[in-house]
């Protein structure tokens, strides 16, 4: 993706820079779970939700993020393929590319997303 060369300092650099209207793309930027909340599978929940929220509206083909190493794991788990260590720098780099296609959700994370948002759901 593409930024504006001034982004930090020019606060009226073009926001369309790197956005494509018709992409079939979504970038989740950020998931955030407060300490007291985290090991009760809030954030797997919520992930497997946004998953299904999306592959179902059909505005995109797949799901891409930038994460932590110590989150690859979680998000390998919930389908995510891991591309490599990746080019950002925001907050000082370290991140890693990852991406969810659509077409490539296991049978598995499927079963899962389903059976999990049913209960959460009350639908039993």
């Amino acid at each position: 993706m593409a930024l504006p060369p001034q982004w930090q300092s020019d606060l009226n650099a073009d926001p369309h820079l790197g956005h494509k209207e018709d992409g079939r793309t979504i970038c989740l930027h950020s998931l955030a779970v407060l300490p007291d909340y985290q090991n009760q599978g809030l954030g797997k929940l919520l992930v497997l939700a946004y998953i299904e929220r999306m592959k179902s509206s059909g505005v995109a083909d797949r799901i891409a993020l930038i994460t932590y190493d110590r989150l690859v794991p979680f998000y390998e788990r919930l389908g995510f393929e891991y591309l490599g260590k990746s080019e950002v720098n925001y907050a000082g780099g370290g991140w890693n590319d990852m991406v969810l296609e659509f077409k490539n959700i296991p049978e598995t994370i499927k079963a899962v997303s389903r059976d999990e948002l049913e209960e959460d759901s009350g639908d039993e």
